[in-house]
């Protein structure tokens, strides 16, 4: 399944800071009772599968005798000839660890072999459903914020978060976005269709009374 993530790692953290925790006056209300939180996130990747979207390209004797000889070879796609593309090709290799590069530029275009053939004709080719595992994902998220006190009823809550802070690069699978890459016959095949959201920044105040 692609919703398969064999590994994940999540762990939280909260720590209230004891800086000039009992000071008061401007110590107290600048410099002290700060919160400091954050989320880390390790995962393997997703599973995919490669898939050739063509039609069918019969060449050689593709009579009945020819046939049966072994003398009409399919090209093309639609490898089982039931009339639907997105078939999957046979393959020497049954999964794959693509670098980063790989992942930047596609597999073909940073030296990888192809593993892909044509099965017999007919045939539906020996690659299994999702076979392939996608990037894995990091992710760190950090929050800091303090409440101000003035007075009895009146508080200003200060926060400031960043969500995967150290703008850790996350692709996306091939076939994200519409991008194709899961296509064997795309030039770009083994591309990340995409990444996941850079760093963001936010700031907040909130007054409660």
């Amino acid at each position: 399944s692609i919703f398969d993530i064999r590994h994940r790692v999540v762990a939280n953290y909260v720590w209230d800071m004891p800086f000039f925790k009992n000071s008061s006056g401007f110590l107290a209300n600048v410099l002290g009772n700060w919160r400091y939180n954050g989320i880390i996130a390790f995962q393997t990747g997703a599973h995919w599968q490669p898939f050739i979207s063509t039609a069918p390209k019969l060449t050689g004797t593709c009579t009945q005798a020819g046939v049966g000889a072994g003398l009409c070879i399919n090209t093309g796609g639609d490898y089982n000839l039931d009339g639907n593309r997105n078939d999957r090709p046979n393959s020497t290799i049954s999964n794959f660890s693509p670098s980063k590069a790989d992942w930047t530029v596609g597999w073909f275009n940073n030296g990888v072999p192809n593993p892909f053939s044509s099965p017999c004709l007919g045939c539906v080719g020996n690659l299994h459903r999702n076979s392939f595992v996608g990037p894995s994902y990091t992710d760190f998220d950090m929050s800091l914020f303090k409440i101000l006190k003035f007075g009895e009823r009146v508080n200003i809550e200060f926060r400031a978060e960043a969500f995967n802070i150290f703008n850790h690069t996350n692709f996306q699978l091939p076939g994200a976005n519409n991008a194709g890459h899961n296509k064997i016959n795309n030039s770009a095949f083994g591309e990340a269709g995409g990444a996941f959201d850079p760093r963001e920044l936010q700031f907040g105040l909130k007054f409660a009374f």
